[in-house]
């Protein structure tokens, strides 16, 4: 899984959006999974927003 985190400008607090991306099957390249839209108050919000996310992504795709 990778985290990707769009922003309005370099130094803002917090990003406007991230995207959780899955591998595709070829190398360098994935396909988004999840979509999230802030706002969020802070970056350490967001990383933990987007992990929770991610982590639910992953257990539905279990047996």
């Amino acid at each position: 899984m990778i985290l990707k985190f769009d922003w309005r400008r370099p130094n803002d607090d917090a990003p406007v959006a991230a995207k959780i991306i899955e591998p595709a099957p070829i190398d360098g390249l994935g396909e988004v999974a999840a979509e999230l839209t802030g706002p969020w108050p802070d970056y350490p919000a967001a990383i933990d927003e987007a992990m929770a996310a991610a982590e639910r992504w992953i257990d539905s795709q279990l047996p």
